[in-house]
């Protein structure tokens, strides 16, 4: 299964930036090569069981990127800042109403509490 992948397994460990994912791509590589899922699990220090999931992964997926998780939401970009600021510096209420949050939301397309108008209001220049 993954003698075939060996070449693009070799080019994503080698251009990978990401540790966790270089790790995996790795093993997977190892493995392309004839190593063993035992010495590859020992080798990255994690369960065999963890490498047959990175296999399934990549049979399935063809990618071994970390998933998109809950939390926090990224952080704004400047694109984004900039129209915070230019929303806020207009203080006009006829074109977005008393509640500048949700002027910018819409802007934005994005929810903006009173914590993210501080910290972008205050950053430095």
């Amino acid at each position: 299964m993954l003698e075939e992948d060996e070449e693009v397994l070799r080019k994503k460990a080698k251009g990978c930036r990401n540790p966790n994912e270089k790790v995996r791509y790795l093993a997977l590589h190892s493995l392309s090569m004839g190593t063993p899922i035992t010495e590859a699990a020992r080798f990255c220090m994690v369960d065999r069981s963890t490498v047959y999931d990175w296999m399934l992964q990549w049979k399935h997926e063809k990618t071994l990127s970390d998933k998109p998780k809950e939390g926090r939401p990224p952080s704004f970009g400047e694109t984004e800042k900039k129209e915070i600021k230019k929303l806020v510096g207009e203080n006009d209420p006829s074109k977005h109403g008393h509640d500048v949050a949700s002027g910018a939301a819409q802007r934005t397309g994005r929810d903006i509490n009173i914590l993210d108008f501080d910290f972008i209001l205050n950053e430095a220049i």
